[in-house]
């Protein structure tokens, strides 16, 4: 017979990954849309806005009809981890692409621009996706 105390126990300690996981995607949104402002808060709004849907559909993937084990809930919860998952390595491709963009346009527009003292507000700054 197992103790009734460890399924309580897990539920307990799940929570931890998917706030701490939450809190590096917001951090990632607001250090990738620096100027303007604008576009920044309306980025981090709409991260705000997908990430607590979950609230919205999280207490009817878990009916009392499918438990104990709630395996429907949780497949289609570790579906949805896993397309995140995806998702993120996708967005990373995506970025790192850009970067080397700007880093060739950044090279270019030096190369043009032959005059020997680059005026700083002419040249980009070096903005780069953190990835």
């Amino acid at each position: 017979m197992t103790d009734p105390l460890i399924p309580q126990l897990q539920m307990f300690l799940l929570p931890i990954g998917a706030v701490t996981s939450y809190q590096i995607i917001l951090a990632w949104v607001a250090n990738s849309f620096p100027r303007p402002l604008v576009k920044r808060s309306a980025c981090i709004s709409f991260a705000n806005l997908i990430g607590n849907s979950a609230n919205i559909y999280g207490s009817y993937m878990y009916p009392a009809s499918d438990g104990p084990r709630y395996l429907p809930g949780g497949a289609a919860t570790a579906a949805v981890a896993l397309l995140v998952a995806v998702l993120a390595l996708v967005v990373r491709l995506v970025l790192k692409r850009e970067n080397k963009k700007l880093a060739e346009r950044e090279q270019f527009e030096n190369n043009a621009n032959n005059s020997g003292s680059s005026d700083p507000s002419e040249v980009g700054v070096g903005f780069r996706y953190i990835l």
